[in-house]
């Protein structure tokens, strides 16, 4: 675990906005910024039967339900907004959420400024599906992942390296940082640059599964996960904790991970928020429904205004058999963190890596 500097956010107040530069030779991205509510009782914020927000919809249409993560008008009640905008400035074109990378702050920097955004409830145990498409580029960063106060962390993440390569990553309380897989999508045809795909991770209390386009790529059970302590008792190191969901697009550093090549920033279209990975929905089901295939989202909080969330046509979710369907070809190495919950501090690992196949 190594710490970084806190990067600008965009849509801050020009008071609280800060210009840090990153250490050098660090992967990072941008600091994770609790919600409100959650710092001490994330349970307030749960996805929940209790408020009908246990199956929601996200869809991006219109008059978006997000606010700045420090904007003094955001108390961290979750009823009045859906997510945090964590850095960067999101944008919604033709009814598609686009997560921009920008240009780097700080003259003679190669690093781009992140667009992060984060729910404002918190899920403990069920199911994130989202459709979309990655950023384009070498060092460029896409990805989803979960994220608790006490940093259990779930991964989906999309190197711009590669058009057609899935990365999947779990930690426990910030540990164990060599878990990563990849997983390589066969049909060059159907890039993730281009084709929007859907990506889904089911999050049960006895397995983690992956899933792209509905076909699961790889399952954790929750039983490898643990081992017999010294005094005879099982210790398990699973994602239990209930997190926040966050999602954008950031720039790691050039490495064998990210790509060896800088995102060159004198090009008119990179420099003209050209960069960008993009979100037509985002699906969060609380486990209770999440086991339920015939759930349908709730009426209550989505990201377009005026409409239902029924609006979006998703497939249905069912849970997954425990099975492990990674390979054991290795792969290289590369970092899965996009932030922590401790201001300043960023999260760095080697990732070891797994092959799988995915015909489309």
């Amino acid at each position: 675990m190594i710490s970084s500097r806190l990067i600008p956010l965009a849509l801050l107040p020009a008071a609280l906005a800060q210009t840090f530069e990153p250490f050098p030779n660090v992967h990072y991205d941008v600091d994770f910024i609790p919600g409100k509510c959650s710092a001490s009782h994330p349970n307030n914020c749960l996805y929940s039967t209790v408020d009908n927000s246990c199956d929601q919809l996200y869809t991006f249409n219109q008059n978006p339900r997000w606010i700045a993560a420090m904007d003094p008008a955001y108390t961290g009640d979750p009823a009045p907004y859906d997510f945090t905008v964590e850095a960067g400035e999101p944008q919604i074109f033709n009814g598609v959420l686009r997560t921009p990378l920008l240009p780097p702050r700080v003259n003679g920097s190669v690093i781009g400024q992140a667009t992060i955004l984060a729910t404002t409830r918190y899920l403990q145990y069920g199911s994130i599906e989202f459709k979309g498409t990655k950023g384009q580029g070498s060092t460029v960063i896409t990805s989803l992942n979960t994220m608790s106060n006490s940093l259990d962390e779930i991964d989906i993440e999309f190197t711009g390296v590669s058009p057609t390569e899935i990365q999947t990553n779990w930690y426990y309380r910030g540990n164990e940082t060599s878990r990563g897989q990849h997983f390589a999508i066969a049909n060059t045809n159907q890039s993730l640059y281009d084709t929007p795909h859907t990506f889904r991770i089911d999050w049960f209390p006895d397995a983690l599964s992956f899933y792209v386009n509905n076909q699961l790529i790889n399952t954790v059970p929750r039983s490898t996960t643990c081992s017999t302590a010294a005094n005879g008792t099982q210790v398990c190191g699973y994602p239990s904790d209930p997190s926040r969901i966050k999602f954008g697009v950031w720039n790691a550093q050039v490495g064998d991970w990210a790509g060896r090549t800088p995102v060159n920033w004198n090009l008119p279209a990179n420099r003209n928020k050209g960069i960008f990975a993009t979100y037509e929905y985002i699906r969060i089901k609380c486990m209770d429904a999440a086991n339920n295939p015939n759930s349908q989202p709730s009426n209550g909080q989505n990201a377009t205004a005026g409409t239902t969330a029924r609006d979006a046509a998703t497939g249905t979710t069912s849970r997954p058999a425990a099975t492990n369907t990674a390979g054991a070809d290795a792969k290289g190495s590369g970092s899965g963190a996009m932030g922590m919950v401790k201001p300043v501090l960023g999260l760095v690992g080697a990732m070891v890596a797994g092959v799988f196949v995915l015909a489309l």
